[in-house]
């Protein structure tokens, strides 16, 4: 078995990452009009994003923006996002991510997650460097979930500080 579909609690580490677990084969996250699709083969692993392979592909290849990439630490989890012009990674405990530290050309951020007990991340604090470079901002983003699936996954996300609204279609693999 691969170290990308190691098993926490049911979950793959990478079905933890996009925060849903049962049989996914496809997520497709919309937040106003920007769209992602995810794909992930039988065992919960991570295969495609967009169409391509986020583990492979060369951020620069294409136009800026276009591609993501993503990289895994030793133990199968995703750790790392790089974007054309800036870098995220992502802190883990034992089953799930913590938080997050970016990088954007001169400015950086972090961010803190907190769950409620359907392991929904209920809030996030942050902490990022304003645009003049002279000093940080702190904030906490607030989030509500509604219309659960089948699998008790969410489908729909509001940030309650500015009210935007990331809605999912979610897609399984059939269990036979």
């Amino acid at each position: 078995m691969e170290d990308s579909v190691r098993i926490v609690n049911n979950v793959t580490y990478d079905l933890a990452f996009f925060n849903v677990h049962g049989p996914v084969k496809k997520i497709v996250e919309k937040i106003n009009d920007y769209s992602n699709t995810y794909v992930f083969d039988q065992e919960g692993s991570l295969k495609k994003v967009n169409g391509y392979n986020p583990f492979t592909v060369d951020v620069y290849s294409g136009e800026m923006g276009q591609y993501t990439g993503y990289s895994r630490d030793s133990q199968g989890r995703i750790t790392k996002r790089t974007e054309w012009e800036s870098e995220c990674e992502y802190y883990w405990n034992s089953e799930s991510l913590t938080g997050t530290g970016w990088r954007s050309g001169p400015y950086e951020g972090k961010s803190h997650y907190k769950y409620d007990s359907r392991g929904f991340l209920t809030e996030m604090f942050c902490e990022e460097q304003l645009y003049d470079g002279s000093e940080y901002e702190s904030y906490t983003i607030n989030y509500t979930y509604s219309n659960l699936d089948e699998y008790g996954n969410w489908r729909s996300k509001r940030n309650c500080n500015n009210g935007d609204v990331t809605s999912r279609k979610i897609e399984y693999y059939s269990l036979r």
